[in-house]
């Protein structure tokens, strides 16, 4: 019992450090990235090319080509070169949903997605707890739902 107790008060120490973190890092990126934007959900986002297509909602269907990031700079997923991939919009993180929406077809966004709005405090393989993701995505496509 002593043993459990010690060992669940340290994973909670860990994981309030690593959130703590997180914040320093939201924090440094909205202060030192020029135009950034900064949604009420606390997605931060910069159209880095303006589309002339249509924006797509949650319901829709993306094609996309995009390189996701940690915060240290290490990629943990990405599309492959010239092979777009497909998306249901709605069947994502939700921050990757969100910011999706805030370009137009054709054009280009990077995304600062904090964990609250990705996979929170969840180790995913590459992604540990607590992490804010980068995402740098081109939206070539929307397929409105029919």
């Amino acid at each position: 019992m002593f043993l459990d107790n010690y060992f669940q008060r340290r994973e909670k120490e860990k994981l309030a450090s690593v959130k703590s973190n997180e914040t320093a890092v939201l924090d440094s990126i909205k202060k030192n990235t020029p135009g950034i934007q900064v949604a009420e959900s606390g997605l931060m986002y910069m159209v880095t090319q303006e589309g002339t297509g249509a924006y797509a909602t949650e319901q829709d269907s993306v094609q996309v080509e995009y390189v996701g990031k940690l915060m240290n700079g290490q990629t943990f997923d990405s599309s492959d070169a010239g092979k777009p991939v497909g998306f249901n919009l709605g069947g994502l993180i939700p921050g990757f949903t969100e910011g999706l929406q805030k370009v137009k077809e054709g054009g280009k966004i990077r995304l600062f997605i904090p964990s609250a709005l990705a996979y929170r405090d969840m180790d995913q393989g590459p992604i540990p707890p607590y992490s804010t993701l980068m995402f740098d995505i081109t939206l070539l496509k929307v397929y409105p739902k029919k």
